[in-house]
């Protein structure tokens, strides 16, 4: 098959992704099974590419068609549904939770799961859901024992640091008083205005 074949489609349906046209995404299919299997760059796959977009149209598509293109990773391990969260894509991490929720669980290649995006990115969005639906993913540890909290305390995010601790009391010592000493400067800062 010449390359040209494989090509056209992939750049027709990266340019309707682009666009948010499920529509055109559905036309450039063209019925091939094996196209949202196909990495493209670093590993993505189309499903990755759909994920950060502020639409789920595309992801909702692609879906419909290949379920499974969900659970590929990127070279880096992570799947689409690491991207939604990193990126504060709350429709479209609904729509990856409604039909592969166990990626919830899944690490990268370094153990960081989709909660722990959320937190270093400072995704509220990901997080408000999360702590209301899966406070038990807060809890879960990359492979250096990092936390949810220890992301968002290492990147000085309080109000996210401060939705975790609230929604898991058994976070760790050191977040909850990382939490207590910002909270108690941020006293003493309105005070001395």
């Amino acid at each position: 098959m010449p390359i040209e074949t494989l090509i056209k489609p992939v750049a027709d349906m990266i340019k309707a992704i682009r666009q948010n046209d499920h529509r055109a995404l559905s036309l450039a299919h063209q019925g091939d099974s094996t196209i949202f299997q196909r990495k493209i760059n670093h590993g993505r796959t189309l499903a990755h590419l759909s994920a950060i977009q502020e639409s789920d149209d595309c992801l909702t598509t692609i879906i419909k068609l290949d379920r499974n293109c969900l659970s590929i990773t990127d070279d880096n391990g992570r799947t689409p549904l690491h991207y939604a969260a990193g990126y504060n894509r709350l429709n479209n991490f609904i729509t990856i939770m409604k039909h592969m929720s166990e990626l919830l669980h899944q690490g990268d290649y370094v153990g960081m799961k989709p909660v722990h995006y959320a937190a270093e990115n400072k995704c509220e969005l990901i997080l408000q859901y999360i702590c209301k639906n899966h406070k038990d993913t807060l809890i879960s540890t990359d492979h250096s024992k990092n936390t949810a909290a220890d992301f968002a305390r290492k990147r000085r995010h309080l109000d996210l640091l401060i939705l975790i601790t609230e929604s898991t009391p058994s976070t760790t010592t050191k977040t909850t008083s990382f939490v207590e000493d910002m909270i108690n400067l941020k006293k003493t800062v309105i005070k001395k205005k």
